[in-house]
């Protein structure tokens, strides 16, 4: 069982050194260009794999709405033998003759077993083998160590925080975001933020949105990022939407690297960890 941790590190503060940001299990997150492109020998990585997966394999095919085959998450170590699954009509730079293009193909039951075949012919290729990558992508970024709640407190293992703190409210009980008066917006968001406990830099994930986006509630511009976030995920989700808010950890003061001028970045080192087998041994430290 694979499992990709991502660390932060933290260089302010006595209590904790680290922050878990997402642990992504069952998938090889290196495997994608941004990491191949820059390691020294992808050949090395491109066998590795292939010595782990020597069977034909198949990988999602990248599409022009996620930035084309240029992106970076492309996945890199692709064997010859291996296949792409094409789902979109701008999917980039695919083979219609070798890829399995999802019009062109149908789902058949083989002894007892469900395979996807071309119509033009060719072997067939497990169910699961064919959607693994798709699932497997959609649940990745939803592992959690604990259960949803209307506030869970920040979690640390040792010197490991993790969980972050969070907050999860109603956007219909975000009632400052739809105030006509700017000032008045930011004075009663303030005072929200006070009531529930809110650090000054949070993370915001409103129903409907993808990816959380990072507020400094302090900031009278960054404020109206949330009040339009919450008025979206109202005209979207209904009475259903919901806004979840993570502490920022580290924060801004706490980022360890910065440039020749002193500016603070995020950085994030990300691990893959497996099991060894159980006749090789592990290597000395």
């Amino acid at each position: 069982m694979v499992a990709a941790p991502d660390l932060a590190a933290i260089t302010a503060g006595d209590d904790v050194d680290w922050v878990l940001g997402e642990l992504h299990p069952g998938y090889h997150t290196m495997r994608y260009a941004s990491w191949v492109d820059c390691h020294p020998d992808p050949a090395a990585l491109a066998g590795a794999m292939a010595a782990d997966l020597p069977g034909a394999v198949v990988r999602i095919g990248a599409t022009g709405s996620q930035g084309g085959s240029a992106t970076r998450f492309s996945p890199r170590l692709l064997a010859p033998g291996h296949r792409r699954l094409v789902f979109a009509p701008d999917t980039c730079g695919h083979d219609p003759d070798h890829d399995l293009v999802v019009g062109d193909c149908d789902v058949v039951d083989t002894d007892g077993r469900l395979l996807v075949r071309r119509r033009s012919g060719g072997e067939g290729h497990d169910l699961v083998e064919v959607f693994a990558d798709l699932v497997a992508a959609n649940l990745m970024p939803h592992f959690r160590l604990l259960s949803p709640a209307p506030h869970r407190p920040r979690v640390a293992i040792d010197r490991l925080v993790v969980s972050r703190e969070s907050w999860t409210v109603p956007a219909g009980g975000v009632d400052f975001a739809g105030d006509p008066d700017e000032a008045r917006r930011f004075v009663r968001a303030r005072s929200w933020a006070k009531r529930l406990g809110l650090p000054r830099h949070v993370f915001l994930r409103c129903t409907g949105e993808r990816k959380p986006v990072h507020v400094d509630l302090a900031s009278l511009a960054s404020v109206e990022v949330l009040c339009r976030a919450v008025r979206r995920a109202r005209r979207t989700g209904g009475d259903a939407a919901e806004v979840s808010v993570t502490e920022m950890l580290p924060d801004p003061e706490q980022l360890w690297l910065t440039d020749a001028d002193g500016r603070r970045y995020s950085a994030e080192l990300r691990l893959v960890a497996a099991p060894l087998p159980a006749d090789r041994p592990a290597s000395p430290t």
